[in-house]
């Protein structure tokens, strides 16, 4: 181990020296401090990596300090280590310094693509610059073999708005693996611009009953990002519907919630009324509860105060009456004080209790 001195300011030779033979700490921590010293630590860092390429630890050091410079011999070795060197964490570092160098690395990462061995890695890195330039180094590898890569250029197609990236993201939900089937939903979700000319409620409608439940799970959300009247109609049906798991089901809900305008208050009380669920109910009420928009709050008053009078049996259960006190005390509501004398001690509470500074909707006017 080296010695550090902890009086004077340490210098590029000392820092070098631990860098080349300290412990993992002292390597970590000049790593820090040769980034201060610019190109000069640059070229001296080089030249320890090229006198001691065996040292796997001292690569994966180097490959990050490299992430300093922009220079072409830098960035030619960070290449060389990503395609060449046996130790897979130093792959990764290369791979992921690569990647913050933005632009200048894509030219080196593209070189590597026809080479199966480093192929991942390459898409990896070049799936986080945001560059136009990406897509046309990971087109050609949008139908590869390995589900992973193919799934990584799904996620960085979903970054740009060039219109080439389309055709690999509707033929993406149709893949035979669920995690590119998750990565195009979610990447079509966010093309609210294209819903009408690429039919996008359709397309999502039936990764919505994927066998895969994440890819469901991503739908309705792709869906409510959507936003549209016949987004709303398809997961009103979906949250509906006795054939949708549970758990789906409550993420439907939440999806309309987020949406928070007429249509889906809409869905969510047909849902509610519908439902014989007692957990969906609860569900949909406490996202009644969560709404942020005061010119809502009458919708939402109307529906809870019918789904009261219609004495719909989830009413016996507490934990409902508990869910539907805390949303009609969300909004303002008069109709909280038929709670105040409830049986239930934590419904009396909620109907009772002040809400927060802030956390009310907006008073209730009807």
């Amino acid at each position: 181990m080296v010695a550090v001195s902890t009086f004077d300011r340490p210098s590029l030779p000392y820092l070098l020296e631990l860098l080349q033979e300290g412990d993992f700490q002292e390597r970590w921590d000049a790593v820090k401090q040769l980034s201060e010293f610019g190109e000069p630590a640059i070229a001296h860092a080089l030249d320890l990596l090229r006198s001691q390429p065996e040292d796997d630890e001292l690569c994966w050091f180097v490959a990050r300090l490299l992430g300093n410079s922009t220079s072409p011999d830098a960035i030619a070795t960070l290449a060389d280590l990503l395609a060449n060197h046996p130790d897979e964490d130093v792959r990764v570092a290369a791979a992921a310094t690569l990647a913050r160098l933005g632009s200048q690395a894509i030219a080196p990462l593209s070189q590597l693509l026809d080479r199966p061995q480093e192929r991942f890695l390459a898409v990896r890195a070049l799936a986080e610059i945001r560059h136009p330039d990406v897509v046309d180094a990971l087109l050609p590898y949008a139908s590869d073999a390995d589900i992973s890569l193919r799934a990584t250029i799904l996620t960085a197609f979903s970054n740009f708005r060039d219109r080439r990236v389309l055709a690999p993201l509707v033929r993406g939900l149709e893949d035979p693996a669920a995690a590119v089937r998750c990565q195009a939903t979610i990447g079509l979700g966010v093309r609210q611009d294209l819903a009408e000319e690429l039919e996008l409620v359709k397309l999502l409608r039936r990764r919505l009953f994927d066998l895969d439940l994440n890819v469901c799970q991503q739908a309705a959300i792709a869906l409510s990002r959507l936003g549209s009247d016949k987004a709303v109609e398809v997961l009103s049906i979906a949250l509906r519907s006795p054939h949708t798991p549970a758990s789906l089901r409550s993420d439907i809900a939440w999806a309309l919630g987020w949406l928070e305008t007429p249509a889906s208050v809409a869905a969510l009380g047909e849902a509610l009324f519908a439902s014989t669920d007692e957990e969906i109910c609860c569900e949909i009420l406490t996202v009644f509860s969560h709404g942020n928009s005061c010119k809502l709050s009458s919708q939402i008053h109307d529906v809870l105060t019918q789904w009261l009078n219609s004495e719909h049996p989830a009413r016996k259960q507490p934990y409902i009456r508990r869910a539907i006190a805390f949303a009609l005390r969300r909004i303002g509501s008069p109709a909280i004080a038929q709670f105040q004398s409830d049986p239930d001690e934590t419904v009396r509470w909620h109907a009772t209790a002040k809400c927060s500074a802030g956390s009310e909707i907006g008073r209730f006017q009807h």
